[in-house]
């Protein structure tokens, strides 16, 4: 039997929930990036990660499953794929 959870992410693009059984807790967060329009997207795209960032941080003792709309190429040379 397992049990459902929401996670409370306060952003309109993110969302997670923890799924947890006898023997293992998994942590399902989808996310809808802002697409690559210059700069002035750059903050926003920084701050959904930190959002990211902060759900993993706090359910550090669960397996994590990321998906969404990541909105980038990264075959392009953009701000949001510069490493």
């Amino acid at each position: 039997m397992a049990s459902v959870c929401s996670v409370v992410s306060n952003s309109s693009r993110t969302w997670a929930a923890c799924v947890v059984t006898d023997s293992w807790k998994l942590l399902l967060i989808n996310v809808y990036m802002p697409y690559e329009d210059g700069d002035e997207r750059s903050d926003e795209f920084v701050y959904v990660l930190s959002l990211i960032e902060n759900i993993i941080g706090n359910n550090s003792d669960c397996h994590v499953i990321l998906g969404g709309d990541f909105n980038v190429d990264f075959n392009r040379q953009r701000n949001h794929t510069v490493f």
